[in-house]
């Protein structure tokens, strides 16, 4: 997690590149909020590599534990990783301009028109597609983070208190963030003293080398038997 707020400057990055990258995402990112983190996420990791995906990983978990907008939050910490605090502003600018100056152009006429049929068709279109691409999102979040056993169980909790008894969405991520301290201190450390670190991991499927393996011994010794007749 320290990660997430150490300056990362292993590569000089301009101010205007950090605002023209996070303003292309604000721009072409319809849905907002999660939805734009795997674009933040290709932008930032695989494309510029101005951070590595662990660093990505920390600021997702930081933005979402501290209040305000998820995206403007993991913009913020990415533009400071790469300038400091210059960066990390212009980011917010840059990833918040787009949609401020789309909805100003944008009010007045969808005033005139919100009760269009077209407009109201066109709404329903987009607000599905809104709806797959959080559920997108939310896919790129457990594949990234859920790693082990420990983090499946407290998603499916938090899963459930949310949507099941409407809990409170803060309270409900404070909540897990204590129990993971409580784990991390009490429990992880003796799972790991006694059976390891791979001990916390997912259990992996028989690989495949070994069915080879012993599909080649079983036709050596086959061509053993065939020369001893």
């Amino acid at each position: 997690m320290k990660n997430a707020y150490k300056l990362n400057k292993t590569e000089k990055v301009g101010l205007w590149s950090i605002f023209w990258e996070f303003c292309k995402v604000g721009l072409f990112t319809i849905g907002g909020g999660l939805v734009m983190i795997p674009v933040i996420s290709r932008v930032a990791v695989d494309e510029k590599k101005w951070i590595t995906d662990e660093e990505m990983l920390d600021c997702i978990a930081l933005s979402q534990a501290v209040p305000g907008m998820i995206a403007l939050n993991v913009a913020t910490f990415v533009g400071y990783k790469k300038r400091g605090v210059a960066g990390g502003v212009i980011a917010s600018v840059g990833v918040v301009l787009p949609s401020f100056l789309i909805i100003l152009a944008l009010a007045k006429t969808l005033t005139g028109i919100g009760d269009n049929k077209y407009v109201q068709g066109a709404f329903k279109g987009v607000k599905g597609a809104v709806a797959g691409l959080i559920v997108c999102t939310a896919y790129f979040l457990a594949q990234k983070n859920l790693k082990n056993v420990f983090q499946w169980t407290v998603a499916i909790a938090a899963f459930i208190v949310v949507a099941v008894f409407k809990a409170n969405a803060i309270i409900t991520v404070l909540t897990a963030g204590a129990i993971g301290v409580i784990y991390s201190l009490l429990v992880e450390k003796k799972i790991i003293s006694k059976f390891g670190d791979k001990s916390l991991e997912l259990p992996q499927g028989r690989k495949k080398s070994k069915g080879k393996t012993h599909c080649n011994s079983d036709v050596k010794a086959k061509g053993d038997d065939s020369d001893d007749e």
